[in-house]
């Protein structure tokens, strides 16, 4: 990756990096949570968490049965996983406005603004008229994937579209060549709606990271910097 950065990529890298990081903190906490579950034992299954934790300011809030927490932290896992990958996701979108403005602010006659479904299509299309490095189509369809993944947990649509279908049809499998070990469990060949699993959302985030530093490209932080 080049050294120099435009201040809207540092900005948005450093958001992704602090996503990850809360996911990391969410992973350790729950584990923990686990295991202190497990400790229990089945025996005050029957018990509230009121009464098992009665030390804890926190658990008159919920005043479930111990067998009964364990399927909120169930829930509570899927929660966490689509709120961090909808936050990366945001910072990634906003990113996109943040070059282009970079763009205008230094003449360029070629951002295309034109409003629609596929913003980071719209990104790539303005650096590549404007005269910037060819950007790889594969980081392209990347972004398509998880905005369709993002948007499906948003809406909690529970089939596939059919745009959404398509592209892992045409492209999952290069897709998934592509990033290799990268992409963790992610498989973009699936248009996948489920709620999302621990390696899935760690190589989701993991691939925007590095989308988004090779967009930032070598050319584009110069004219930021003044270049």
């Amino acid at each position: 990756m080049p050294a120099s950065k435009s201040p809207a990529g540092v900005a948005t890298i450093g958001q992704l990096v602090g996503f990850n990081d809360e996911l990391c903190y969410a992973m350790f906490a729950d584990e923990e949570m686990r295991r202190g579950l497990a400790r229990l034992g089945p025996a005050l299954d029957s018990l509230y968490s009121t009464d098992v934790f009665a030390d804890n300011s926190q658990a008159k809030r919920i005043h479930v049965r111990i067998d009964s927490l364990r399927s909120f932290q169930e829930s509570h896992r899927s929660f966490s996983f689509a709120a961090y990958l909808i936050g990366s996701y945001e910072a990634v979108d906003d990113y996109y406005d943040a070059a282009l403005d970079v763009l205008r602010g230094y003449g360029s006659q070629r951002v295309v603004d034109e409003k629609g479904d596929n913003p980071e299509q719209r990104f790539a299309a303005t650096l590549t008229l404007s005269g910037y490095s060819t950007i790889d189509v594969n980081d392209i369809r990347t972004l398509t994937y998880v905005r369709q993944r993002r948007n499906h947990l948003v809406h909690l649509g529970a089939q596939a579209k059919l745009g959404y279908q398509e592209l892992c049809r045409d492209f999952g499998p290069t897709l998934n060549a592509y990033w290799g070990t990268s992409r963790e469990s992610v498989d973009f060949a699936l248009p996948a709606v489920s709620p999302l699993a621990e390696r899935e959302t760690i190589g989701l985030l993991k691939v925007l990271r590095i989308v988004i530093e090779r967009l930032d490209s070598a050319e584009l932080p110069r004219r930021a910097n003044g270049g």
